[in-house]
């Protein structure tokens, strides 16, 4: 048995069409992907400017701490 496919030649263009209309919708889901990765970037940079800031009070506690001990 041969398994090659046969399409008649209306149905090629349809093929064709689902082919440009599978294509579109793979694109716009990789720009939705690189926009959803670009908003986690930001989202994990100002978590970590966050954090810095955390750290830099608590150091400062830390003095006011030391400071409130030596007296």
């Amino acid at each position: 048995m041969d398994n090659s496919i046969y399409v008649k030649v209306d149905q090629h263009e349809e093929i064709k069409d689902l082919l440009v209309q599978i294509r579109q919708k793979t694109d716009e889901a990789k720009a939705k992907l690189k926009e959803i990765r670009q908003v986690e970037l930001q989202e994990h940079q100002d978590l970590d400017e966050f954090e810095a800031s955390i750290q830099r009070v608590n150091a400062g506690l830390d003095q006011i701490d030391d400071y409130l001990k030596s007296e």
